[in-house]
């Protein structure tokens, strides 16, 4: 078996990586009509009308017919769900698969109980930013505790 650099081989210059979508290429498609994510989620929610109103129709008496209205709501949720699941890519990211480490009981790697007031004020800060919330108190307004043995730079 023969290694190492080979002419002709390989990609070739200015191949890149493969076509890639960028926002001015989406942003003329939407402009010139109804994107696939629109028609999945139609048909998502088309699918769920039709099984919400399936389901809101009392079952029949009959034991064979009874089944029969089963099925057909059945398939019609079946159906929205699938569409949801095409549709989901556009919407939502994949959660990657990654190890978690660490101590469980410090899942931070740091002690709340070492930091100051103002590390304090920046970490709760950051975590409401993360959460999406936005305060009107801006943090913990109790007395200066001890400095952290690592110092302010933990935080920032």
């Amino acid at each position: 078996m023969r290694g190492g650099r080979r002419p002709g081989a390989g990609r070739k210059p200015g191949t890149g990586r493969g076509r890639r979508l960028n926002a001015p290429t989406i942003r003329k498609a939407e402009a010139t009509g109804i994107m696939p994510a629109q028609v999945m989620l139609v048909e998502m929610r088309w699918h769920y009308a039709e099984f919400e109103r399936l389901a809101s129709v009392p079952e029949p008496e009959d034991a064979a017919e009874r089944l029969a209205h089963r099925a057909i709501v059945g398939s019609a949720l079946k159906a929205a769900r699938e569409a949801a699941k095409d549709a989901a890519p556009f919407f939502h990211a994949r959660l990657s698969a990654h190890k978690v480490s660490g101590d469980p009981n410090m899942p931070l790697g740091i002690r709340v109980e070492d930091l100051n007031t103002q590390q304090l004020n920046v970490l709760i800060s950051r975590i409401e930013a993360a959460l999406g919330f936005a305060t009107a108190v801006g943090g913990f307004e109790g007395g200066e505790g001890e400095a952290s043995s690592r110092g302010d730079e933990t935080l920032q």
